[in-house]
């Protein structure tokens, strides 16, 4: 499962500049211990240009 939560902010007409967080559950099926599963957790920043 991923959640994923971010902002963007537009600079001008053409530009925007953005920011996420990512939570990324992983879980292995063929564990038997159900609750023991990872997460990552990520940050990013991200640009977008516009023609």
């Amino acid at each position: 499962m991923r959640y994923t939560g971010g902002l963007s902010y537009p600079i001008n007409k053409n530009n925007e500049v953005g920011l996420f967080y990512r939570l990324q559950d992983y879980m292995d099926p063929t564990d038997i211990i159900v609750d023991k599963k990872e997460s990552i957790n990520i940050i990013g920043i991200g640009y977008s240009l516009s023609f």
